[in-house]
């Protein structure tokens, strides 16, 4: 049987009969072509691509605390594939905490700030692409201001 189209990590699969590992040479490879951990740029357009032509979406899951992109995340490992973690205005915001006041949603983008670095620092762990859908929130001005680069470390 042949391993499921999604496994990025391009299993050793069975000896084939040669007519059917001809016949396979001119298909895309199923190895996932970027590296695990947070994808962005050409490796994340990659990763597009690939899924396309492996005809499978890449799930995309809401999370609203580090112990929930965790279990997200050991899913995806468990799995052998890429997920995108979405985070939203009021993940932003509980992750910061309810009690702070959201004044400029300053609380939402520091919330989101956080999530987005939980996922940077542990996703290596999980050796799977991961990518961030940090758009996924209700003000298009206030995706602009959490969007802003950030220092590197």
């Amino acid at each position: 049987e042949a391993a499921h189209p999604g496994r990025w990590a391009g299993r050793k699969s069975k000896a084939e009969p040669a007519a059917v590992a001809e016949e396979k040479k001119t298909e895309p490879s199923t190895a996932c072509p970027v590296k695990s951990g947070v994808v962005v740029g050409d490796d994340l357009l990659a990763l597009f691509k690939w899924a396309k032509e492996q005809s499978f979406a890449i799930p995309a899951v809401n999370y609203v605390a580090s112990s929930s992109v965790n279990a997200v995340l050991e899913s995806a490992a468990k799995s052998e594939n890429p997920v995108i973690v979405q985070v939203s205005q009021g993940c932003g915001a509980f992750y910061c905490g309810k009690g702070i006041k959201d004044d400029g949603y300053k609380a939402t983008i520091a919330g989101s700030i956080a999530l987005a670095k939980h996922v940077r620092a542990v996703a290596p762990m999980y050796d799977v692409p991961v990518v961030i859908h940090s758009d996924h929130c209700a003000k298009n001005w206030s995706t602009r201001r959490t969007l802003r680069p950030a220092k590197s470390t």
